[in-house]
């Protein structure tokens, strides 16, 4: 996994809270950032499909009740478990956590899956460590993730520098299930991928970096509140035709199943298979995926949620036989881990990993 180097002096800088900095990496950070899991889909609903999405009452919304049905018994036990006595002295992840993963990945040193939620794998050992679990109190959409008590929130944890031009938000939302957003900068432009869920400090901090030109939607599910945003700023929102009625307030509509530079330096990719008119964003080399693709932490490795594919699994596979094409060094996803390596290694991880699924391609062989 490469290195993470600063930009050069003559990039556009973005504000941060304590002033303006261009975006790194600190080196006691890892290499690899990870996003949120998968484990049921978003709030908006799909359209009729032959190929898997249901009338009526959407796919995503009745997976997504049937995860949270599940999670007041494992609530109630961990209530139960809980030790009221300390529960004020020590970083903890509270019952109110229904498991979409956002932390684990954000910080995948610091959280980890237990008893069907997260919880921290154990205290804060380090300034790095402080930082990143206050960063799980802005990610976490149901605030879980609770401080002890009196301690002070630092500033200038979010919109959190990846890489190179790229920011994620922070701020998720409940109703994307937790996913992850980020803000980038192509061509002069800067763009939202995705939504968070509305925040002053977001407002703030993007009106100080001149505002917002476009917000790319990769997909219906992880909309949240990107039409806010967009009314605040001006913003042109954009989304594919076959998920446009989960953004009926876009302003542009992407169409066909051909990748094509839709914007200057923005390459949409369309990637049919989570949902009908999922969408990848390729700006320079960083692959924004939406939940079409994403890096397993346990695997060491690329991967993607056949659970969750809410309307085709093999057209997905097909989908994302397209990448081979595509030179990225950096996958930022909405759901599930991200990675940075450099492109010749990226595309070695994508060809394992289309290796490994080719029995459910139909003529793949």
């Amino acid at each position: 996994m490469s290195t993470i180097h600063a930009p050069m002096s003559n990039e556009r800088l973005w504000p941060n809270s304590g002033g303006w900095r261009s975006a790194h990496i600190d080196k006691k950070q890892p290499k690899t950032l990870a996003l949120a899991s998968r484990a049921a889909g978003g709030a908006n609903p799909e359209r009729v499909s032959s190929r898997g999405q249901t009338k009526g009452t959407s796919v995503l919304n009745r997976a997504k009740m049937l995860s949270l049905n599940r999670l007041p018994n494992i609530n109630r036990e961990r209530a139960m478990a809980e030790d009221k006595s300390d529960v004020d002295d020590h970083w903890h992840v509270s019952a109110a956590c229904f498991n979409c993963g956002a932390v684990r990945t954000a910080a995948p040193n610091l959280f980890i899956e237990r008893n069907g939620a997260s919880a921290f794998a154990h205290q804060p050992a380090s300034e790095q460590e402080t930082e990143d679990a206050w960063r799980g109190v802005l990610v976490c959409p149901v605030a879980a993730v609770r401080p002890p008590k009196g301690l002070k929130m630092p500033a200038g944890l979010f919109p959190q520098a990846l890489a190179p031009g790229v920011w994620r938000l922070g701020y998720n939302a409940r109703s994307s299930y937790g996913a992850h957003s980020y803000i980038t900068l192509a061509g002069g432009l800067r763009l939202m991928i995705d939504g968070s869920r509305w925040s002053s400090h977001l407002e703030r901090w993007i009106a100080e970096a001149g505002g917002l030109d476009h917000i790319l939607l990769t997909h219906r599910d992880d909309v949240a509140d990107a039409g806010i945003y967009a009314k605040r700023f001006g913003a042109r929102v954009w989304i594919h035709a076959d998920d446009a009625d989960g953004a009926p307030f876009a302003t542009d509509v992407i169409t066909g199943d051909l990748a094509h530079e839709m914007l200057p330096g923005v390459r949409v990719i369309p990637m049919a298979g989570h949902t009908r008119g999922s969408v990848m964003f390729l700006v320079n080399e960083a692959l924004f995926s939406g939940d079409s693709l994403c890096w397993d932490f346990e695997r060491h490795a690329l991967r993607a949620f056949r659970d969750v594919c809410w309307y085709d699994w093999p057209t997905q596979l097909r989908s994302l036989e397209r990448l081979v094409h595509e030179s990225f060094s950096g996958v930022f996803a909405g759901h599930g881990g991200s990675i940075i390596l450099d492109a010749p290694t990226m595309q070695r991880e994508l060809r394992a990993f289309l290796d490994t699924v080719k029995a459910d391609i139909p003529g793949a062989g």
